[in-house]
This record gives structure tokens, sequence and C-alpha cells, in this order.
């Protein structure tokens, strides 16, 4: 079973904990010789790689997991997201400048200090004692951590220092990492590893390519609102192999008896399949999430609630968890025939203003006959809702409680005039998010009017307030 795991890297004291599961359609892992690996994957999953460092995590029990730093993203047609990795070698590329003379095993940590893991530096070194040894063919023992030598190094990285001291001799030890980062110096002795070994030429065994490609595979399907595994199916385990794999097909039930169409099964699961509110040409979403919680629960929101759509009909765009894609022009360009939709956790008129009347951002939703919904997630949002807080004012601040101005009066009536659907879903529930955006949302007017209307004077016409 393959999974892909990510995590935000930090580099005092990283640990695998809360770290989230992505979905993906393929992925590839290659190896060259000193367990050089790097890999690539595709995902539909956004993550923003200008703002952090992401540890990534791939498991299969067909390979060795492998563990690194993702390097870049690339936007890849139908929204598909490719990233580049590298193993746990990316954080051991400072270049240090160090003139020492000492026994090699004390240059190591010396170096090690320098690496991007400093707090977990030195646990993957045993006692210099544990490295005791004898080189093949000979019974002469040596210990490989206590040569002493002199090194001056100015250009080379952490990495290339540590494996010149320690390869240079010859030994029997492996350095490599563990799922942490930490390099780690294990020793293993000649005898045991010469059994059961086979052999083969310099150039077969010094690079290789594992390629796993999920293109075209379904693992699931769906039929009148019920889902079947592949093994229920067919009779044959996909999991083992494919694990989390974010795809699947819809099927219709075909009535021997001639007394039903699939059309009349499950009529209230069809229509809402069917039935799209915002009368767009297609029955298609762009969505995109503001921070709301910590970085694992937001994108779980988003990815179940991406999940829920797509159970009810829609063809979904997970534009991932990031504030600046609400309003990115770029992005909403892409998108055809369809609903931008921005989740956000609070209520700020700023994006009312976007969404609803400034040119620059709603003509390019138009250009395409796209039309835009914001859904206010969580606890924070402020009820701009008839008898709500902020039913007749709300200030700039993106929970309400700003007084900068210009703020707006009858936010609710202003975005039925623009023709901006709103719902509401409180709490954690991406399921009933999902529900209330299918229904249309929480405003009758501004679901039947044109929101290729302009509205004229923003900071100047206050009379929304009977619009709602």
């Amino acid at each position: 079973m393959a999974h892909i795991y990510v995590k935000q890297y930090s580099n005092d004291g990283f640990t695998w904990d809360n770290s989230w599961e992505i979905p993906f359609t393929e992925y590839s892992i290659d190896e060259s010789d000193y367990r050089n690996r790097t890999a690539k994957f595709k995902s539909s999953m956004m993550l923003d790689t200008s703002q952090a460092s992401w540890a990534v995590k791939i498991t299969n029990p067909h390979h060795e997991t492998f563990t690194g730093i993702i390097l870049k993203r690339d936007m890849k047609p139908l929204d598909v997201m490719e990233y580049s990795c590298q193993d746990w070698n990316r954080i051991y590329m400072t270049k240090p400048r160090m003139n020492e003379k000492k026994q090699v095993y004390d240059l190591i940590k010396q170096a090690l200090r320098y690496g991007d893991n400093w707090k977990y530096s030195w646990k993957g070194l045993l006692a210099k004692n544990k490295y005791e040894q004898r080189k093949y063919g000979s019974t002469i023992s040596f210990n490989p951590m206590k040569t002493v030598k002199n090194i001056s190094a100015k250009d080379k990285t952490v990495k290339e220092i540590i494996e010149n001291l320690v390869y240079s001799q010859k030994p029997f030890i492996d350095i490599h990492y563990n799922n942490l980062g930490v390099m780690k110096f294990t020793p293993y002795h000649i005898d045991t590893w010469l059994k059961g070994v086979a052999t083969f030429h310099y150039t077969e065994c010094t690079d290789f390519t594992y390629t796993f490609d999920t293109t075209n595979i379904i693992t699931r399907a769906q039929a009148n609102g019920k889902f079947y595994t592949f093994e229920q199916l067919f009779n044959s385990k996909t999991n083992p192999l494919l694990g989390f794999v974010d795809t699947w097909t819809d099927i219709t039930e075909e009535n021997t008896n001639n007394k039903t169409t699939d059309k009349t099964v499950n009529k209230k699961g069809n229509k809402d399949k069917t039935n799209n509110p915002y009368n767009t040409k297609k029955k298609e979403v762009w969505v995109s999430m503001d921070r709301a919680w910590g970085d694992a629960a937001n994108h779980k929101y988003l990815n179940t609630f991406c999940k829920e759509c797509k159970k009810l009909g829609w063809k979904v765009h997970n534009l991932g968890v990031s504030p600046g894609t609400q309003v990115n022009a770029n992005k909403a360009s892409k998108a055809k025939n369809g609903i931008w939709l921005t989740l956000n956790n609070g209520v700020d008129c700023e994006i009312f203003r976007h969404m609803g009347h400034d040119k620059w951002f709603k003509s390019v939703l138009l250009r395409n006959k796209n039309r835009a919904v914001l859904g206010f997630i969580g606890n924070s949002a402020g009820d701009i809702r008839r008898g709500g807080k902020y039913y007749k004012y709300l200030g700039m601040a993106h929970d309400g409680t700003g007084k900068g101005n210009p703020g707006l009066k009858y936010p609710a009536g202003y975005l039925a005039d623009c023709a901006v659907p709103f719902f509401y879903s409180k709490g954690n529930n991406p399921k009933d998010a999902a529900r209330l955006f299918n229904s249309g949302g929480e405003s009758k007017v501004a679901l039947e009017n044109d929101y290729s209307k302009r509205v004229k004077g923003y900071y100047k016409n206050w009379n929304w307030g009977n619009k709602y």
C-alpha cells in the first residue's frame, strides 16, 4: 500500500507527528551510488513551497521508505502539481570552513554541527569502540574512527567532508539516514555481509530507477450513491499496491426487469448529483481555503470538503490552503464555466468587494462565464445574516471587529445585489459545508441575481439592507 505524507520541516527536533497524507496520481524514486536518492510525485494538493520547507515521506511495502525535502513545485495541465524531492542529503549541503587535525570520530562530530539538523546531529554516531573491525582477508583489527586525519576544507559540503573522512579508509560502515534525517553510521561485519550476496557488475548496481504509475487506475466505483471497492467488484485486492489513490468513476445500475430505469433509482441522490443551483454551464468548482486551524487540520478539512463535493457530482479543483489564492487573478483565469469558491474563517468586506464589484478581479471570472461563491467556516466568522451582529455594518477587519474605513453597511445585502451567494458552516464539519454549497447558499436573492451585473457606488450606495 503506497502512501505519501507531508509536513513542514523544522531543524529544532523534527518528527513525523501530525503529518498528513495527501492524494497522488503517480510517483517515482531514483537512487544512485552512495545512497543518493531523489523522487517526484504528482498530486492535486498545492503546498506553498515559497513560505516553508516541506518534508515528504513515501512508503510502500515493495520498496524502502523515501524521506526527504521537497525542492520545487511545478504546475502541470489539469491543475496537477508535480513535486521534485531530494533525500536528507539536502540538509547537509552547508559548506563549512574546517582546518583541523583530529581523530576521524571528532572531525565527524564537528562537521555535523553545521548540518541543518543540529538538535539530533550526533544521534547517529555509536560509541567510538563500536567501530572496531578488520579489513577483508586480514586478521589485523583497526578502528577507522580513531584514525588521525588533517582536514582543510572550504568548498566541500558537510556530506562530502564526512564521506571523504570515512570512505577513504574503505571501512565496513554504512552511512545513511533515518526517517527523521539523522545521519547514521552503522558498522557491519564482513563475514555476515558476504553471506548470500549476489555479485553484479559495477554499472549494474550503481544506478536504478523505481517508477510507479497509477494513470487510469480505478480504486473504487460509485453506483446510485453507494461506493464499491475494487475487491468487491473484481475479487482482487489493489490496496497493497495502490493505497490512497484519489480517483474513482461513476457507473449506473441496469435494471433487467424493465420496471424502473436508473433515473428512478435513489431519486434524491441523483437530484443532488445533477442539481446545479448556480446555473453555470458546468458543475465544476475551483476551491481554495483560508487558514482556519493548524496546518494538518486545514488540509484535512479542505480535502474532505472536496471529496464530499465530488460525491455530490461536482468536478473539483483543489487549489490548496492559502489566503493569497482567493483573489489570485492568474489562477482565476483558468476557471471556466464554473464556480470560484473561497472558504474563509472570517468575514472581510475587502474580499466582498473583490468578488462582487472590483473590475480587476471580477472581470477575470466573467470572461470565462464563472461566478463567485463565499463559504464561511469555523466559529470565528462574524454573522452578516439578518439578526446577526454584523448585519447592519461590517468593518474592514477579517473577523468583523475592526473599525477601519471604508466599512460596509448591510454586507449581506451587498452580496445579494452583486449576485455572490454565501453560506455559513459552523465548527469543523466539511460534509455540512459541502451540503450547504451544493444547495446554493443562504441568500435566494444572491442566487437568482445576474452575476454579470456591475454594481455602482460601492462606497456611496448604502441601500443594500432590503435586498436580503
